[in-house]
């Protein structure tokens, strides 16, 4: 591994960061680190390196058993949950459920650019790569509904009920009490259509009754591989290489380890490659502290400009635990340019166009489409809970 201490100095390094030039450089190893690491590192000629900040929890039961998700609330676990830091990401203490966007949510990928990227060409990936049990005769008592061509079987990612579903014989009533209020009952929630009443499949090993996560399925099997490494740390920034006219060409990567050293990882070949995938909050610290992004927010603060990209570090929509209840004095629709240029001037990097086609595609997707947009989450154990 051709690594170079900042510093000037031959560092020490840890004994998980053996000699090995990489031909690729992942950035995190969460849900999407973690899958691509295990796809490239199966050609035993392909070298691979993961940099990630967080610990392996493999023996944490506070992460592994489903049960203890709700104890990890305002604890360390907790705080690092917020930005992913574990190996696997936030799927090692995400809420399990296994449900797939509704089929107008995806096509709306494609209608805003992402050629390719609709539910139709997506659907045969979903079914590859899951590994679903089929529910077993307790398990649909308790309201557990399943249109079997829906699921793949085959796959690495475990798909299933668990043992126990707090449901019981409870489903009934619930679902009973739903469509009174006009809500109907949806069988199953992966066909596309996840407006109503369900009992939601889970990852979740039907066998172990185990969380299913990133990285359970993808990197501990493999993780004795001799040619993929984990190093513990966190990316600061790229490395570029020589500029190919307007293309950039990243050809390694800094990071600092846990004792706060700084490093350096180069590529072995021009041919390598770096991938970002440091999740939502990350990625676009990284790429704008390696001079992708917005120019003028750059320049101040005298980062050298590689790809002037406005919309990086734009647009998140996070899932906060907030309630923002209003009444429109006029109709959404007339009112979304007024909006998109109040975001756009307030952020001063992104222009109200695109903003504005953005809300467009979301207003059709809630009033015209009617996706739905609250989720509501009941269990009914000691007590009953529902949560948006």
């Amino acid at each position: 591994m051709n690594l170079e201490p900042d510093s000037g100095r031959r560092a020490s390094l840890s004994a998980q960061s053996a000699d090995m030039s990489p031909d690729y450089i992942i950035i995190g190893a969460g849900s999407s680190g973690l899958l691509i690491a295990n796809r490239l590192s199966d050609n035993s000629n392909t070298r691979v390196v993961l940099i990630k900040p967080g610990s392996d929890d493999r023996n944490n039961e506070s992460v592994t058993d489903p049960l203890n998700r709700n104890d990890n609330a305002h604890s360390p676990i907790d705080l690092d949950f917020t930005a992913g830091k574990f190996v696997g990401g936030t799927s090692m203490i995400n809420g399990l459920m296994y449900v797939r966007a509704a089929a107008s949510d995806i096509d709306a990928w494609e209608q805003l650019g992402a050629t390719w990227w609709n539910w139709n060409t997506l659907w045969p990936f979903y079914k590859d790569i899951e590994r679903f049990t089929d529910p077993t005769r307790e398990q649909v008592e308790a309201g557990a509904g399943v249109i079997r061509e829906y699921y793949g079987r085959n796959g690495d990612v475990a798909v299933g009920f668990p043992s126990h579903l707090l449901t019981g014989s409870f489903s009934s009533t619930l679902a009973a009490t739903w469509e009174a209020l006009g809500v109907s009952v949806c069988q199953d929630v992966i066909g596309g259509k996840v407006e109503g009443y369900t009992v939601r499949p889970m990852i979740v090993d039907s066998e172990s009754g185990l969380r299913a996560s990133a990285a359970t399925t993808f990197y501990y099997p493999i993780a004795d591989r001799p040619n993929i490494k984990l190093l513990q740390g966190t990316a600061t920034n790229l490395v570029w290489g020589e500029a190919r006219g307007q293309k950039q060409k990243a050809t390694g990567v800094r990071y600092l380890d846990t004792d706060g050293q700084a490093h350096t990882i180069l590529l072995n070949q021009p041919s390598g490659e770096v991938i970002l995938a440091a999740g939502a909050l990350v990625t676009p610290i990284i790429l704008e502290a390696s001079g992708v992004g917005n120019l003028s927010l750059l320049t101040k603060l005298g980062i050298d400009i590689k790809v002037a990209l406005p919309g990086v570090g734009e647009n998140l929509q996070d899932q906060l635990d907030l309630t923002l209840s209003y009444t429109a004095k006029n109709a959404t629709p007339a009112n979304l340019r007024n909006w998109a240029e109040t975001v756009a001037f307030a952020s001063n990097h992104v222009r109200p166009d695109a903003i504005e086609s953005i809300f467009r595609c979301q207003h059709d997707l809630i009033f015209e489409k009617k996706v739905a947009i609250g989720e509501i989450t009941m269990t009914s154990s000691k007590t009953i809970t529902s949560q948006y």
